[in-house]
């Protein structure tokens, strides 16, 4: 389980390995949070990490999205080239399952993704750093499109979605990863608040 000494909402937080982890969980944590390989200096100390506070990934994202967006709106046969196609899949063109997750439907479809992403890809993107951001960003709207694919229940569909569904997840296993310290840290900044009140 991973430790954060300074807790993960203050400028600092290091973190270290009390155990060794199941390989299925060091891998995910190496997408989410600190790899296992860097938990620790070679003398065993536990090593720092600063938490970002720029978010160019996110940003970049959403002026793509947007961007994108503007071009197909009258780019129809464009629009139809990129999107994710079973049928275009099954012929092996499988780029579709990547440039799918940056078109969308209509304005409705894109301001719900952009809103999304807004809300949540700071968030993610600062703990987990920008690399790391956009490996889980991509990997998700293309495993998801993967999915969708082999269910074949959409013929032809396009959007975000998957991706960002996937930072929740990502997300989600993160702080349930760090519950304990999470929540000590919390309850510390709540003790400290209230007796400054007193």
């Amino acid at each position: 389980m991973l430790h954060c000494y300074r807790g993960a909402f203050g400028p600092w937080a290091a973190f270290s390995r009390r155990r060794a982890m199941p390989m299925s969980r060091t891998v995910l944590l190496s997408l989410l949070a600190v790899p296992a390989s860097a938990l620790r200096d070679s003398d065993g100390s536990a090593r720092p990490y600063r938490l970002q506070r720029a978010s160019p990934v996110t940003k970049a994202l959403l002026a793509a999205n947007v961007a994108s967006f503007a071009v197909v709106q009258r780019r129809q046969r464009l629009f139809l080239a990129l999107a994710k196609s079973n049928a275009a899949l099954a012929r092996g063109q499988y780029y579709r399952l990547a440039s799918s997750c940056l078109l969308h439907a209509n304005a409705a479809h894109l301001f719900v993704n952009s809103a999304s992403l807004h809300n949540i890809g700071p968030v993610v993107e600062a703990h987990f750093g920008s690399t790391r951001f956009a490996a889980l960003y991509a990997a998700s709207g293309v495993c998801g499109n993967v999915l969708s694919w082999s269910l074949g229940r959409a013929p032809l569909s396009v959007g975000a979605s998957g991706a960002i569904f996937g930072l929740l997840g990502g997300w989600a296993v993160f702080l349930a990863s760090n519950q304990r310290v999470l929540e000590a840290r919390g309850a510390r900044n709540i003790g400290e608040s209230l007796s400054s009140l007193a």
